[in-house]
């Protein structure tokens, strides 16, 4: 059985490093593409899937089993609640924070753990800004500001727990099914989709409760132990997978020998579903930002929320575990 991944990370500068195996590089896109090209049709979402700006039957923020403090808002104090709400672990996001509050400066009324949470708590549940700000005793455009700032830090700070492991990393944590029949991989990619709404008409008055959103396409690479090694931009929806990877940077990553698989499409072989890439993928769209709506004002920062909610996924231990 081969060792598991371990992503381990000082408290200091939250640099990761995988165990017994050094010289990885980030995933950062080269040629990251501006989600304001996107063109797709409008088309109207169904209020079942997509209902995270509804007033009336809103599910209230405060958990069963949560704790709440004078402000309002969860407080975190076991991992159960730490998971539901950040989608990481209570020690990884206490870490999260200490690492940036000694290094963070800025003049928001909130400690950086507040804003940290209030920011992963839009990323993990995409709950409305309108009442998380008022749970979080800050005006709506207060609280847009902080998420803002944050997504801009924290894809900088994350980026680099996106690793693109060497080839030896690789091996050594193959599961058994690939190491029998696919011992060249490299990654398995999966072509994943996400809706951004669209912009407000303005000349309506604001007062259609309709919504109407883009459909945006990416990809991601997922190593076969588990971990993600790449995720691309948001491309059109109408992008052929053969285009995204080829103008993602993707295909730059690999070397002569290297074999990739896909779910679908295009590919230069398919690859039956695994639990460990089921899971990888399973554990990103568990970031209702991505399974639901993308807010409009937070569209323009599409492609950093796709890079954060990677890395976050990256954080959980029970992404890459022992291979069977």
């Amino acid at each position: 059985m081969a060792d598991p991944v371990e992503v381990h990370f000082s408290v200091n500068d939250f640099t990761p490093t995988v165990s017994g195996h050094a010289g990885h590089s980030s995933s950062a896109n080269p040629r990251d593409p501006q989600l304001h090209s996107v063109h797709a049709h409008s088309v109207e979402p169904t209020q079942r899937d997509h209902d995270y700006c509804k007033t009336g039957g809103r599910q209230d923020l405060r958990h069963k089993m949560t704790r709440y403090d004078d402000a309002g808002y969860p407080f975190l104090d076991n991992d159960h609640k730490a998971l539901y709400y950040t989608g990481i672990t209570l020690d990884v996001f206490n870490i999260l924070v200490s690492s940036l509050e000694e290094n963070t400066s800025n003049e928001f009324p909130m400690s950086v753990r507040e804003q940290l949470l209030l920011t992963l708590v839009i990323l993990k549940t995409n709950r409305d800004i309108g009442k998380l700000a008022e749970q979080f005793c800050v005006s709506e455009s207060m609280a847009s500001k902080i998420v803002s700032y944050w997504i801009d830090e924290l894809e900088k700070v994350l980026q680099p727990l996106i690793p693109w492991l060497p080839k030896e990393t690789i091996e050594a944590t193959m599961p058994q099914a690939f190491r029998k029949y696919y011992p060249n991989t490299t990654c398995v990619l999966q072509f994943c989709q996400s809706y951004v709404q669209k912009t407000p008409n303005l000349e309506s008055g604001g007062e259609s409760r309709v919504l109407y959103y883009d459909t945006v396409k990416y990809v991601v690479a997922v190593a076969p132990c588990g971990l993600i090694m790449f995720i691309s931009g948001a491309y059109e929806v109408h992008s052929s997978d053969k285009s995204i990877t080829l103008d993602s940077g993707l295909l730059g990553k690999l070397k002569h020998g290297d074999v990739f698989m896909t779910q679908h499409g295009y590919s230069s072989r398919n690859v039956p579903s695994t639990s460990h890439i089921a899971r990888a993928i399973q554990h990103l769209k568990v970031h209702k930002i991505l399974s639901r709506v993308v807010s409009y004002s937070m569209a323009p920062q599409m492609n950093k929320i796709l890079r954060i909610c990677s890395a976050l996924v990256n954080l959980r231990y029970d992404v890459v575990h022992d291979s069977q």
